[in-house]
């Protein structure tokens, strides 16, 4: 259970990071 939840955490954190990654690259500045 631990590891699931821990695996899942990992896996939409680095979603998160890719997005917000992909956010700054399209962003005009």
């Amino acid at each position: 259970m631990l590891e699931t939840e821990r695996r899942l955490k990992g896996e939409s954190g680095e979603a998160a990071t890719a997005l917000a990654e992909l956010v700054l690259a399209l962003s005009p500045r």
